[in-house]
């Protein structure tokens, strides 16, 4: 079975990222990735969450203040390149 058929079943990936923070500031809430990708392959979308901002109601202090869902036949540019245009459907299986 190829990682594309695997990974299409499967409902909920997990990644995680060290500290960006030092221990020295432990109390700190982690500071979240100024931009975050998912690719949803059970509704074949990319959903992009940018620009976080503290919110003291949310669960870690933080949420991302723009939330975007692409879908096939969108482009994405990344952050670190802007010029660069990513189109969704190369993204999916």
């Amino acid at each position: 079975m190829s990682l594309w058929r695997r990974a299409a079943r499967a409902t909920t990936f997990r990644l995680t990222l060290p500290s960006l923070h030092s221990s020295s500031r432990s109390q700190t809430p982690h500071w979240p990735l100024t931009a975050s990708w998912i690719v949803n392959l059970v509704d074949r979308v990319l959903e992009v969450y940018r620009n976080p901002a503290p919110a003291s109601g949310a669960a870690h202090g933080w949420r991302y203040t723009s939330v975007s869902t692409l879908r096939t036949g969108d482009l994405v540019s990344p952050l670190a390149a802007r010029h660069a245009r990513i189109s969704i459907a190369d993204l999916l299986p």
